[in-house]
């Protein structure tokens, strides 16, 4: 048995966040005062200047992840508008399927019941032509075989969009199947 050092520490540093987390919950939730009893405001401003600093980086995470997703909203208009417009028969793809109904246990006790989930797992090789190149594009699409094969009949063709100085910048433009 081998001890990973970086990786104890990290868990260890996980741990000790969540701790302080803990005691910041726990605090703000003894100055409010429950099961009947009366608040501390000492104990409130305690608790909140705790969870301050967890509040702050969540609200930076999400402005990130909202601004990382502008960013790349941004670049994919982009690269419709200016890039070279490749048509792909959605007829001629072949999708592999892998699909499966998982039996989930929910619940302890008298209340454990069992749901089934079906897991759809649709795998998608395309090699486009592309200025006497082939771009190979693999795309993985969680949604049942029937309704996937349904969306590629109606839509018949889509198109790849692609960088004309970076081929390996592209967009295939499969938003048709958000629809549904």
């Amino acid at each position: 048995m081998r001890f990973n050092l970086k990786e104890i520490l990290s868990n260890l540093g996980y741990y000790i966040i969540a701790g302080i987390f803990f005691l910041g919950f726990i605090t703000l939730y003894a100055g409010i005062g429950g099961r009947n009893r009366d608040g501390n405001i000492m104990f409130v401003w305690i608790g909140l200047l705790i969870l301050l600093p967890f509040g702050i980086w969540f609200l930076i995470v999400k402005i990130k992840e909202r601004k990382a997703e502008n960013e790349s909203e941004i670049e994919k208009q982009k690269l419709i508008q200016n890039g070279d417009k490749v048509v792909v028969n959605l007829n001629d793809i072949e999708i592999r399927n892998n699909s499966w109904n998982q039996e989930l246990i929910i619940g302890e006790g008298k209340h454990q019941r069992i749901e089934h989930r079906d897991i759809n797992y649709n795998y998608i090789e395309l090699e486009i032509p592309y200025r006497n190149q082939k771009i190979k594009y693999n795309l993985h699409i969680d949604m049942d075989l029937t309704k996937l094969k349904m969306h590629f009949a109606i839509k018949e063709q889509t198109y790849l969009y692609v960088d004309s100085n970076d081929i390996s910048n592209t967009y295939l433009d499969l938003d048709f199947l958000e629809s549904d």
